[in-house]
C-alpha cells in the first residue's frame, strides 16, 4: 500500500484543524436617511466573527419618537446527507424604546366659563408639541426642547410636566361633562327664549371642542416634550452573538408621533472564524483502476501459459459525495478535512476518499478536494508463477486466478452543493 498520499493527507489535515477561538464585543452603526426613509448600508459589514457579540446602533434619529423593533435569527446552511454517505456518517440526521403611556390623572368639575380656556390649554399642548416634532424630527436639539418646555409652562400656567398632565386630563373630562349637561338641557330648550341663541352657540362650540380633541393622546404629547429634553440621535436597537452561518436582523422603525412605519428591512451578516460541517457531490479523478487479465493460450516452448494484462487507461472518473469538516477563514472561504465515497461507472467499485478540502461560496458552495483513495481491487493471486519473461500458469484453469485486496491511490475531486437551505437555530 502506498504511504505517501496518507502522509500528505495527515499533514494537511493537521494544519486545517488548528483551532482558533475569540470572544469580544463590537458596535455596528446604521445611519437612517430621513429623506427617502432608507438605511445607509455602504459601511455595513457583510460578515461577523463567530462568538463575538455585536450591538446595532441606529444613528441620525430622534429617540424621543422613533421606536425600533427587531428580531434576530441565527441560521445554519444545511442539506440532506447524500445516500452514498449514509453508511459513513451514521447517526447524523438530515438537516433539513418607545414611549411609556402615562396613566390618567384625577379631574374635577369647573364652571362653563373655563371651557374655552381648557380647550386653549389642549390646543397649546398640541401646537407646542407639533412644533417641537417638526424642528427636531431626526435631529434632536436639546436647546429647542428646553425652550418649548418653558413655552408650554407659560401657556398653561404650570410649573412642571406633571401639572400639565393633570390639567390636560381635567380639560378633557370637563369638556365631555359640559357637553352632556348641554345635551340634557337642549331637550327642554325654548327656542323663543331670549338666551336660546347664545345657548345654541355655546353648545355648538363645546361640541366642536370635543370633536377636535377626540383621539388625541395628550399624555403622549406631554411625554414627548419631556423625553425630548434628553433625546439622542443614536439608539441601540439589537444585540446578538454571531454563531452558525448567517445572522439575520429584521429591523422595523416606527414613528410613534405620527404612528407611521418608517421602514422594514432585513440585515444579514455572514459568520466566520468558526467550524462548519457540509456535504457536497461531484466528480472524482483517481488512479485506482482494476486490471483485467487474460491467458496467452499459445504455449511457450517450455509449456508455460503467460498471463497478459489488458491495455487500458490507468485513471478513473468516479461519481460520489463528501462530508466536509472545515474552518471558516472568511464567510465564503473555508478549509478542512473531507471524508466520502465515490462509485466508478466503469468497474462499479466503491472508492473511499479522505483528504484536505477547500470550499468557496456561501449558501451555494463549490469545493476542491484531494487526498487518499482506497478501494478493493483484483490482483494476481499467489497461485500465479513468474519468471524473467513474466507471470504464467502451467495449465489453463479457465480464468486467471485473482484475489480481491485493498488498494490505495490518490484522487482529486471537484464537488458542489446547490441545495443548501437556511435552518434557524434554537435561540
Amino acid at each position: 500500500m502506498k504511504t505517501r498520499p496518507l502522509q500528505l493527507t495527515a499533514i494537511a489535515t493537521f494544519f486545517c484543524l488548528l483551532p482558533y477561538f475569540t470572544s469580544a464585543q463590537e458596535t455596528i452603526e446604521i445611519r437612517y436617511n430621513a429623506d427617502d426613509n432608507s438605511l445607509g448600508l455602504a459601511k455595513l459589514p457583510k460578515k461577523v466573527k463567530h462568538n463575538t457579540t455585536y450591538t446595532l446602533v441606529l444613528k441620525q434619529i430622534n429617540s424621543a419618537h422613533v421606536a425600533p423593533f427587531t428580531a434576530v435569527t441565527t441560521s445554519r446552511f444545511v442539506s440532506d446527507i447524500p445516500a452514498i454517505l449514509r453508511s459513513i456518517y451514521v447517526g447524523i440526521p438530515d438537516d433539513a424604546v418607545g414611549m411609556n403611556p402615562l396613566g390618567e390623572l384625577p379631574t374635577k368639575r369647573v364652571i362653563y366659563l373655563k371651557a374655552t380656556n381648557y380647550y386653549r390649554d389642549l390646543a397649546n399642548i398640541q401646537r407646542i408639541s407639533d412644533d417641537l416634532y417638526l424642528q427636531t424630527r431626526f435631529d434632536p436639539k436639546i436647546e429647542v426642547a428646553k425652550a418649548k418646555k418653558q413655552e408650554l409652562f407659560q401657556a398653561l400656567g404650570v410649573n412642571s410636566i406633571q401639572e400639565a398632565y393633570a390639567q390636560a386630563v381635567l380639560a378633557k373630562k370637563y369638556l365631555a361633562s359640559i357637553q352632556e349637561v348641554y345635551s340634557a338641557q337642549l331637550v327642554n330648550l325654548n327656542i323663543q327664549a331670549i338666551h336660546a341663541t347664545e345657548f345654541l352657540e355655546e353648545y355648538a362650540t363645546i361640541k366642536s371642542y370635543n370633536e377636535s380633541t377626540a383621539g388625541i393622546d395628550y399624555a403622549y404629547l406631554l411625554n414627548f416634550i419631556e423625553e425630548s429634553q434628553e433625546a439622542s440621535s443614536s439608539l441601540p436597537v439589537a444585540s446578538f452573538t454571531a454563531t452558525g452561518d448567517v445572522v439575520d436582523v429584521d429591523l422595523e422603525m416606527v414613528d410613534t408621533y405620527t404612528t407611521t412605519k418608517l421602514l422594514k428591512q432585513t440585515l444579514s451578516f455572514a459568520t466566520y472564524d468558526n467550524f462548519s460541517f457540509d456535504f457536497s457531490t461531484g466528480f472524482f479523478y483517481n488512479n485506482l483502476v482494476e486490471p483485467e487479465y487474460y491467458l496467452n493460450l499459445t504455449e511457450n516452448e517450455n509449456g508455460r501459459l503467460y498471463i497478459q494484462e489488458e491495455n487500458k487507461s490507468n485513471t478513473d472518473i468516479s461519481i460520489g459525495a463528501l462530508g466536509h469538516f472545515t474552518y471558516k477563514f472568511l464567510p465564503e472561504w473555508r478549509g478542512g478535512i473531507a471524508l466520502g465515497a465515490a462509485i466508478s461507472p466503469f468497474d462499479g467499485n466503491l472508492r473511499y476518499l479522505i483528504g484536505p478540502s477547500i470550499i468557496w461560496g456561501g449558501q451555494k458552495q463549490a469545493s476542491l478536494t484531494f487526498g487518499l483513495a482506497l478501494a478493493q481491487m483484483d490482483e494476481l493471486s499467489g497461485a500465479v508463477l513468474s519468471d524473467d519473461q513474466g507471470t504464467y500458469l502451467l495449465e489453463d484453469p479457465g480464468a486467471v486466478p485473482t484475489i480481491n485486496k485493498l488498494q490505495s491511490g490518490f484522487f482529486i475531486g471537484l464537488t458542489y452543493n446547490l441545495t443548501n437551505r437556511k435552518q434557524p437555530q434554537n435561540q
